[in-house]
């Protein structure tokens, strides 16, 4: 038994076995992988942003928006036609008001006494024409009578000058008396102012009978001198043209309106529109009844449905300066040209009067041309 097992001085004396030799891999390998693979990661990203980039560059071509939108209406300014004190009022700022709905009343008492005044002259004009009738009734009569008179003015004459004719022949003779025909020339002769006198009185008559016409025509202007009259008293009550909302309303009763001077104005109720810029550059893609969206700051929440109703046609340059038809253009050179702007008018369906208020502002997306 002591035979089969080794002496431990000669175990201890061996060595370890070495330990078995591994492959070592190739790393420059791996690392040109690595490169490769990021140089396409870094391709494809460049890519995908160029096409994000393209497809939202043409997408805000055929879909202009502007966010420099104002929410416009149409108004109406409320001028007296006739001026004077306001005695009453009857509107405050920012009611609502049908057509025909009384807002104020101005100071009527003038005009009253110019009413007064014109049925007074009326009343004077009938009178004279009354009694200017009633004259001409006698005026034909004695224009009748002269008439008659310068008939019978003229017959004498024809009959005094046929006397004179028979006597002048038989007094050269000797056969009559030179007294028979300077009588008979005499009777000529008056009857010759007869007819002068009457035919002056029947020119009198029927001249004083023309009188009437002319207090008629004055009938006539003091009859229309009463219609004005009244129609600028009709106007001491002023009236809404359109139903709306009252605004600019800075007055109080006591005030003096002046014709024609605006007191307040009146936005018409439903008119709300919105006045969009664009830059000069996404016109093109734009047509009226265009579809757009509009977004107004006083309820970001809600979306609006409108449609292009019109495009501006023309604006004047803020730097432009006419004098006597001569544009003024500036020395100086703006080396950075600024796209001009133009209005797009905007009519929006089924507008809110609460949101779409007048001046608010807005925002404007146009869908490209075709799309609903």
């Amino acid at each position: 038994m002591s035979d089969s097992s080794p002496p431990a001085s000669s175990a201890s004396s061996q060595s370890p076995p070495a330990p078995a030799t591994r492959a070592v891999p190739d790393s420059s390998w791996g690392h040109r992988l690595l490169q490769l693979v990021a140089t396409l990661v870094g391709i494809g990203v460049i890519v995908a942003a160029v096409f994000v980039a393209d497809r939202a560059w043409r997408h805000a071509q055929r879909t202009p928006v502007s966010e420099d939108a104002v929410v416009m209406a149409d108004t109406v300014g409320i001028a007296p036609r006739v001026g004077g004190p306001i005695v009453a009022l009857h509107v405050r700022q920012g009611d609502r008001v049908d057509a025909g709905d009384l807002l104020f009343e101005i100071d009527p008492t003038g005009f009253d006494l110019a009413i007064a005044e014109a049925e007074a002259m009326l009343g004077a004009v009938d009178a004279q024409i009354a009694i200017e009738r009633r004259r001409s009734e006698q005026l034909r009569l004695v224009a009748d009578a002269a008439r008659a008179d310068v008939a019978a003015a003229e017959a004498q004459i024809e009959q005094r000058r046929r006397t004179v004719e028979r006597l002048e022949p038989v007094t050269e003779r000797g056969f009559s008396p030179a007294e028979l025909l300077d009588e008979a020339r005499t009777a000529l002769l008056t009857a010759e102012a007869a007819s002068l006198a009457a035919r002056a009185r029947a020119r009198a008559a029927e001249a004083a009978v023309d009188e009437l016409a002319e207090f008629e025509a004055q009938r006539g202007a003091a009859l229309v001198a009463l219609e004005i009259a009244r129609f600028e008293r009709s106007h001491c009550e002023v009236r809404a043209p359109i139903a709306g909302t009252v605004v600019r309303l800075d007055i109080a009763a006591g005030t003096y309106a002046m014709p024609g001077l605006e007191v307040f104005q009146i936005v018409a109720t439903g008119s709300a529109f919105v006045e969009a810029l664009f830059r000069e550059g996404q016109l093109q893609t734009m047509r009226p009844g265009d579809v757009a969206d509009v977004v107004v700051m006083t309820a970001p929440d809600r979306r609006f449905r409108g449609r292009i109703d019109s495009i501006g046609a023309a604006v004047r340059p803020t730097d432009e300066l006419v004098l006597e038809g001569i544009p003024y253009i500036r020395r100086e050179l703006d080396w950075v040209r600024v796209a001009q702007r133009f209005p797009v008018r905007i009519a929006i369906e089924n507008p809110d009067p609460e949101v779409l208020r007048m001046g608010a502002s807005a925002t404007v997306a146009i869908a490209p041309s075709g799309d609903d």
